[in-house]
């Protein structure tokens, strides 16, 4: 560490800041578990990069945004569709 305060001055503080920082959800995993649509009271999943909540009965994702979801209906977003290919 002196020899980066030496070379790069205070600036090598944040650098060792932001190294050390590895973000979290706010949320614990047994609230995650309870949370429940504001439009249909089903069960949500989270997708895996922690970006939204989605809802498979209304189709609706409810985003994550700097670690607090909003479960506004009217802000909702539409899931996107799978789209399947019918082979016949």
């Amino acid at each position: 560490m002196r020899l980066m305060r030496a070379v790069y001055g205070n600036a090598a503080n944040g650098w060792l800041r932001q190294a050390r920082y590895k973000p979290e959800m706010a949320l614990n995993k047994e609230l995650i578990e309870i949370l429940a649509c504001p439009k249909c009271k089903g069960a949500l999943s989270l997708r895996p990069d922690e970006s939204a909540f989605d809802c498979p009965v209304c189709q609706l994702a409810y985003k994550v945004l700097d670690d607090i979801p909003n479960f506004i209906v009217e802000e909702a977003e539409p899931m996107p569709q799978i789209q399947k290919e019918v082979r016949g």
